[in-house]
């Protein structure tokens, strides 16, 4: 087929994502650079109407679920039919379901996903008419809150009921998923077929395990197409368990009836019965969490940054100050004396100032009376 490193068309091959009847690469455009995944079969005059089909039905449903057609084209070299679609990371939920069930909850969510795309697809007049694992891709959620994200592919069969009804011999998809009615004859294939389609796929989500494997059945396919159809309408509708709720028991009987009157009229009323008890599997978002309050600081004893002043004494009786203060602060001595004189007393210094004195005033008195009589000249 293809390699990494070769191209068709306006795409180069990266790699190989996807094995089996198509395959399928991760590939990137030759001249913008952009990705997709690109879907690649044998040329045959069946694979030629089968990518019309597709490419025709797609280019006319918008749809998260659905992936966009960007591209397609015949390899004529190789003899290779390839058709380019947007690029997502995802898996077949037939390769998901290899590690056992579903949870109910995340198969719920699943459900939704596809009813809502089947909606608008029914409702532009469209059948899917190949609803089967292998043709669902997920990826699973990235925060692991829930199922993730979902896609429907292969849509080779899809047509119109006014398509179907003129074609004298029209294709069909997996046995295993076919509705009773469609097995019975091909070309009758209304919206109730491809909501069969979904109780079955339902079922073997939530079970792991196909209703009706058809490779139980040898032979031609018409004949295993026959026996299919036996084997359906005697088993009755289809039951995934006391592991599920009754709603969704009951929702999936409804979905596999074998007798087309008794079943769901249309995907909305699946959708409906989804919604109406989305509260008990849709999960609920976390409640936010209480702010983480920081703990009271603790006040420690620290010592003051500013001195206090020294105190002023107070008048009246003062308090003897404590011991440890005169330590701290000793008290100021007085200033020393001057030396006393050498070998005199103080009373010695006296009496010699006294006679001193007594000695002047006499030599003082004798000095007038001399002066007095020398005026009388009795001198």
């Amino acid at each position: 087929m293809l390699f990494p490193g070769k191209s068709t068309g306006s795409w180069l091959i990266d790699d190989l994502v996807g094995l089996g009847m198509p395959r399928t690469y991760k590939a990137r455009h030759l001249e913008v650079g952009s990705e997709c995944r690109l879907k690649v079969l044998p040329r045959t005059e069946t694979t030629l109407s089968s990518q019309r089909r597709e490419v025709e039905a797609l280019r006319s449903i918008s749809h998260e679920a659905v992936p966009e057609v960007l591209d397609s084209g015949v390899d004529q070299e190789r003899e290779l039919v390839w058709t380019a679609f947007t690029w997502f990371e995802a898996e077949p939920l037939e390769d998901q379901l290899l590690a056992g069930p579903i949870p109910w909850r995340d198969a719920c969510a699943l459900f939704r996903i596809l009813a809502d795309a089947m909606s608008q697809i029914h409702s532009l007049g469209l059948l899917h008419r190949d609803i089967r694992p292998k043709n669902v891709l997920v990826a699973p959620d990235p925060t692991g809150a829930g199922a993730g994200s979902a896609w429907l592919i292969g849509f080779d069969y899809a047509m119109t009921q006014q398509q179907l009804e003129r074609l004298s011999h029209a294709p069909f998809g997996d046995l295993a998923y076919l509705a009773p009615e469609v097995l019975n004859d091909p070309t009758h294939h209304g919206a109730k077929a491809d909501v069969y389609a979904l109780g079955c796929l339902m079922y073997e989500v939530l079970t792991a395990e196909p209703a009706f494997p058809a490779a139980a059945f040898d032979g031609e396919r018409r004949d295993q197409a026959q026996q299919m159809l036996e084997w359906k309408t005697r088993s009755g509708v289809l039951d995934p368990g006391e592991d599920c709720p009754d709603w969704l028991r009951n929702m999936i009987a409804k979905c596999t009836d074998p007798y087309p009157p008794r079943r769901l009229p249309d995907v909305d009323t699946l959708l409906g019965w989804l919604d109406g008890a989305e509260e008990s599997w849709r999960p609920r978002p976390a409640a936010p969490a209480a702010p983480t309050l920081a703990p009271p600081p603790v006040l420690l004893p620290t010592r003051p940054s500013i001195r206090p002043p020294n105190r002023l004494p107070r008048v009246g009786k003062l308090s003897p100050r404590p011991q440890q203060a005169r330590a701290a602060a000793p008290e100021p001595r007085p200033p020393p004396l001057p030396p006393k004189p050498q070998g005199t007393s103080l009373s010695a210094q006296y009496l010699m100032a006294v006679a001193l004195g007594v000695l002047l005033a006499l030599g003082f008195s004798a000095l007038i009376i001399l002066f007095i009589e020398l005026q009388k000249g009795s001198i």
